[in-house]
């Protein structure tokens, strides 16, 4: 700790930032025949590593506290490995930096052998004999570079730098050092040593391993491949390029096959490295930054994994991901910050992982060397293995935390992390954090090195291009604005434009709302501190559950009271509200803060707020562990639409060179204007832009994850499907509406995506059983409607609707959460009971304040005047029938078919008989029409049942006839027919009495089935839910399920 304390101050107080050359210069004479020097130094590329040294070994060597064996030798050990790597990171001499190389090995092989498991020797002789060799190759070539060109060997790097090398001599010593570093990074074929070495260490090891001994090689290629032999570097970097692109996907793909929980950490190494290889093989300043903040960002993150996973091993005594389960229920502290330290692994934004990815993308489109479609083919391929990042990444923390495979054996020892572990995890997460939230802080510390060493390739300003990448993406997230008009295609500029000449800047208040900050940043303290209080506190701040609940909602509030003001702003005048303030740097670089408030925004924001406090309101929840696929498989399929989203905004802003979005549209339409944009390409990143809206707004094809989130507690379903997740991706196609009307086809392309997720959410929906999966294939296609009207160019109508459906399907998943807990107090904690609608019914003298708003929702959404979503779904389609007659029928079809599945859930639920004790039902018994599917084998079935129309009794009869004589009327007595006007209230009338008839025929069935029958008592007995017994993880896992229902559980 002192070493690192010293360490610290002398480079924080004497390390220039803004001097490139080489400072803190130790240099002394060793051998007089070799010229040999003991030279040291320290620039710009040497600095983060050699802090990060001394920062993972410091938390290693506490994380070895518990080592008793030979402890004084183990520490020993560490710290002769510390001074071999940092004398390799700040060696000036070559023979030097060799003697660095190897100075390491011997600790290491002797930690491996000494203190590892089972197969520790096996694992060390492999480690030793693969650095070995390649320490063969790293002396070959030292000795040819000293050797060339003069009598007496010269090793001094400075002079190396400046000598010129036959191209084909240079060639040679770069496979010789490239060898060397693709053992010790590693890179494919040569990576096999890793996983076995990382299985079988100690975590401390391996916390020296992942965080320092792998950057080495990355160091080494750019200190030495790539500075000392620039044009062999040119010649091979398209090889390395295709070596880091097969590299992320074989890690990535070869990962979740891994039992073992250490060796898939090993992988998830060996794609990261991945990146480095292609951001060094980028010949861009903005690369290169990339791979260097990814050296630093997996530093990090790869030593926390491998000392959490070592602290669980040393609790549960378990290393297979197969025999783990549970873990997350006796210790929750280490479960948060495994999935932290995981979700800065798959590259979340906010944390460093994802600043270091988005500059190597950034690094391959800016780059020069590469032609459009070998830049393509790159960037998908790195999307592939960053899709593939969190299957591998989710599926570990779910294997290893949930479930209930450790409640089978006695667990009594098992304990949470303690202060020790917890200040180890925090010491590595806030860099994490840091990192991400302000990345300039470790790229000022490279920038200027980046920019002399490299003069001969001729590229954008690095700072240019640096403020390019913060800024802008900033922009991307907080001044997401533009106005749309029908009439005018062309994007309004609604923000000052940004410059980057790094002159002084002084904040703009023009038509400046000052109380706009309150709106992203109140209700952020919160949160905030219930996180940290869990963390730290979890029984004190369990205990004061409703206080906090009370303090949400108070803070929410206060939002919402300002979002209205701001929109009662905006109907009175046309003035866009915004604050936006600058942060400047050194005079010289120079970060903008803000965000618009238009009327878009405005909608948005009261949407957001009020549909929040309802769900803070009126809260309950429930478990279950099927829930962790659910969260996996929604992280994955969001996943793929978020990179096909940054594809898309990479892809323009390697056309227009601006994220900005006046400046993007203003460009756009002068190059489509003046035809100077290829149309393929064009519409390939407006389909990527799509595909980000597409998973966010749960339309077809990636609408998968959306029924089984509702796995989720019944609010967060609420939040979810009414005005948040979903409600983004129609703010993203609104939003770049400008953009994707200058582009031909997309448009047809949005409203063919929309009314193929109208038509198939509906006809999934008639044959749902839970009511929530029910509500949600209800969500998927309303949502359709939404996106319908935007491929039409129906703005208005499409954020009226989008509005509408938020408060009434909020209604109806509350409404349904109450009649879970009611049907609980009958069933017990078991959601294949207590949300099948089967086993409902007759409900609305137990729960009648419950039925009356969820018939008022269910109202709602079947378009009954004058509920909200009448007006909104009959200009949609009415506009449909402009757009497309066959658009319009099929909108309109399944406009009643809406009215259908929405009186079914509602019939099932709350009208008839309470039907869960029947004791001989069966799912597939008497199934009822309403409950088949369109897609089902059973499909054909509804035609049948339909030729027996005659044997039914008079009431039935009636109501069918007044369906079809309803909708006779209405085309006979409207002589300008339009067909958005039969819908929904015809289509609802039809379908309503379609239902009724229906219900009646079922009714009947089953009293002449089952016969009379007596509700039995039930018992006067309060029942106790887990989040009232003060076990309220994370996730709100549960102890006892396993206990109250057996069978229904699942456990993985």
């Amino acid at each position: 700790m002192l070493e690192l304390l010293l360490t610290t101050y002398a480079f924080c107080y004497h390390f220039q930032l803004d001097d490139p050359l080489i400072q803190l210069v130790e240099d002394y004479k060793w051998i007089d025949f070799f010229d040999f020097r003991w030279k040291l130094g320290i620039d710009g590329l040497s600095i983060g590593p050699v802090l990060l040294t001394g920062f993972i070994t410091t938390l290693a060597t506490l994380a070895a506290w518990p080592v008793t064996r030979d402890s004084r030798l183990f520490h020993f050990l560490m710290l002769a490995m510390y001074s071999g790597q940092i004398g390799s990171f700040s060696s000036r001499d070559l023979l030097l930096f060799f003697i660095m190389w190897e100075l390491e090995l011997i600790p290491v092989y002797l930690l491996l052998s000494m203190w590892g498991g089972k197969k520790r020797l096996y694992s060390a002789t492999k480690f030793i004999l693969y650095t070995a060799g390649g320490s063969i190759f790293l002396l070959m070539g030292v000795l040819g570079v000293g050797l060339y060109g003069s009598n007496e060997p010269t090793l001094n790097f400075e002079t190396s730098v400046n000598q010129s090398y036959p191209v084909a001599l240079e060639i040679i010593l770069y496979i010789a050092f490239f060898i060397a570093f693709a053992v010790k990074s590693p890179i494919l074929p040569l990576h096999t040593w890793l996983p076995d070495t990382h299985g079988e260490a100690h975590y401390s090891t391996c916390m020296l391993l992942a965080g320092i001994l792998l950057k080495m090689g990355a160091y080494g290629l750019i200190r030495i491949n790539m500075e000392l032999l620039p044009h062999a570097h040119s010649i091979f970097s398209p090889w390395l390029m295709i070596v880091g692109t097969i590299q992320i996907i074989y890690a990535a793909s070869t990962s979740p096959g891994q039992r073992n929980l250490k060796k898939r950490i090993a992988y998830s190494s060996v794609s990261h490295m991945g990146f480095i290889l292609i951001g060094i093989s980028s010949i861009t300043d903005t690369g290169l930054n990339g791979a260097i903040l990814q050296i630093i960002s997996h530093g990090f993150i790869g030593a926390a994994l491998f000392f959490l996973a070592g602290t669980s091993y040393d609790r549960i005594r378990l290393v297979y991901l197969d025999e783990m389960g549970g873990v997350a229920i006796p210790m929750p502290k280490i479960f948060t910050m495994f999935s932290s330290f995981s979700m800065a692994s798959l590259a979340l934004p906010g944390m460093s992982g994802f600043v270091a990815e988005v500059l190597v993308f950034l690094g391959i489109i800016t780059s020069q060397k590469y032609l459009l479609m070998p830049k393509i083919a790159i960037t998908f391929v790195m999307a592939i293995g960053m899709i593939l990042t969190p299957i591998y990444s989710l599926s570990m923390s779910r294997q290893m935390f949930y479930g209930y495979k450790l409640f089978n054996t006695p667990n009594s020892s098992v304990f949470d992390s303690g202060p020790r572990e917890l200040f180890v995890s925090i010491s590595i997460f806030l860099p994490v954090i840091g990192i991400g939230m302000y990345p300039d802080f470790v790229l000022s510390l490279s920038v200027d090195k980046v920019e002399v060493k490299r003069p001969e390739v001729a590229k954008p300003c690095v700072k240019i291009v640096l403020e390019a990448v913060i800024v802008d993406l900033l922009d991307l997230l907080y001044k997401m604005a533009c106005r749309h008009s029908d009439s005018n295609r062309d994007a309004l500029a609604l923000l000052p434009k940004s410059s980057v000449d790094g002159e002084n800047k002084t904040p703009h208040h023009h038509n400046t709302y000052q109380y706009a900050w309150i709106i992203p940043f109140l209700p952020l303290p919160v949160p905030m501190l219930i996180g940290l209080g869990l963390l730290l506190f979890p029984t004190a701040t369990k205990s004061l559950r409703r206080m906090w609940a009370f303090q949400s909602v108070l803070l929410l509030s206060i939002v919402m009271i300002f979002s209205m003001n701001l929109s009662i702003h905006q109907i009175n005048s046309s003035s866009v509200y915004q604050y936006v303030w600058s942060w400047i740097i050194n005079n010289d670089f120079s970060l903008e803060f803000g965000y618009l408030i238009d009327p878009l925004t405005s909608i948005m924001s009261i949407l957001i707020t009020t549909v929040g406090i309802l769900v803070l309101i009126y809260r309950f929840w429930f478990t279950r562990p099927v829930a962790a696929k659910a969260c996996q498989k929604a992280f994955v399929t969001n996943r793929v639409g978020d990179f096909g989203l940054l594809l898309g905004i990479l892809g323009f802003y390697w056309i227009t060179g601006s994220f900005e979005f006046r400046d993007l549209f203003q460009i756009f339409n002068n190059l489509i204007s003046n035809n100077e944009v290829n149309f393929l390409f064009v519409t390939l990143c407006a389909v990527l832009l799509f595909a980000g809206a597409i998973a966010k707004s749960a339309q077809f094809p990636l609408h998968v994850w959306l029924p089984d989130a509702m796995e989720g507690p019944t609010p967060i379903s609420a939040l979810i499907h009414a005005a948040t997740m979903v409600a983004a991706g129609i703010f993203l196609v609104a939003r770049l509406m400008p953009l994707f009307i200058v582009i031909p086809h997309i448009m047809n392309f949005i409203s063919l995506i929309g009314i193929i997720t109208v038509f198939l959410g509906a006809t999934l929906a008639l044959a749902q059983k839970d009511i929530k999966r029910g509500l949600a294939y209800s969500t998927m296609s309303q949502l359709g409607y939404m996106m319908l009207a935007l491929g039409m160019g129906s703005y208005r109508s499409a954020l009226f609707h989008l509005i509408t459906h938020a408060y009434s399907k909020a209604l109806l998943f509350l409404g349904s959460g109450s009649v879970i807990h009611s049907m609980e107090t009958l069933v017990g904690y078991c959601p294949k009971k207590s949300q099948n609608m089967v086993l409902m019914g007759g409900l609305t003298k137990h729960v009648p304040i419950t039925k009356i708003s969820f018939l008022l929702g269910t109202l709602s959404l079947c378009g009954i005047p004058p509920l909200a979503c009448f007006w909104s779904k009959d200009e949609i389609l009415n506009d449909s029938w402009l757009y497309s007659p066959i658009f319009a029928i099929i909108a309109w079809s399944t406009a009643g078919l809406t009215a259908f599945y929405m009186c079914r859930i509602y019939l099932l639920t709350f009208e008839g008989h309470l039907n869960v004790h029947f004791q001989n039902y069966s799912g597939k018994k008497n199934t009822p029409f309403y409950s088949i599917s369109l897609w089902g084998k059973e499909g054909a079935v509804w035609v049948m049942k339909m030729g027996i129309i005659l044997e039914l009794g008079s009431k039935e009869t009636w109501a069918l006839l007044l369906g079809v004589f309803a909708i006779f009327l209405h085309t006979r007595t409207n002589k300008n027919f339009s067909g958005g006007k039969i819908s929904p209230i015809v289509a609802t009338l039809a379908f309503y009495n379609l239902v009724c008839y229906f219900w009646g025929k079922t009714i009947r069935n089953r009293t002449n089935s089952y016969g009379s029958f007596t509700l039995p008592l039930v018992k006067n007995s309060r029942k106790v839910f887990e989040y009232k017994k003060g076990n309220t993880n994370t996730f709100n896992l549960v102890n006892d399920v396993k206990e109250q229902n057996r069978d229904t559980t699942n456990t993985f």
